[in-house]
């Protein structure tokens, strides 16, 4: 998250800027930057959601790759209804 932040502003790109290039809502930007990626949904979302942030700040997607995700969410284990 640090890494993605400091090549966004080395770029002198504002979040709104990387939220654009994205497509990405600017609030998803945030959070990524926060490194807050269990707010973010299954972990196959935030790793694409890295993936475009690095292509956007011109870090190579490997990095985004690397990056802690969220743990996968488990379902809720219900009791069967009885027959």
């Amino acid at each position: 998250a640090m890494r993605l932040r400091a090549a966004r502003e080395a770029r002198g790109m504002s979040a709104e800027q990387v939220a654009r290039a994205t497509r990405l809502p600017t609030a998803i930007v945030t959070e990524i930057e926060a490194g807050r990626y269990e707010q973010l949904g299954p972990a196959v979302y935030v790793r694409g959601y890295l993936r475009s942030y690095a292509r956007a700040v011109g870090l190579p997607e490997v990095v985004a790759d690397v990056a802690p995700v969220a743990a996968p969410v488990e379902p809720e284990l219900m009791p069967a209804a009885p027959m």
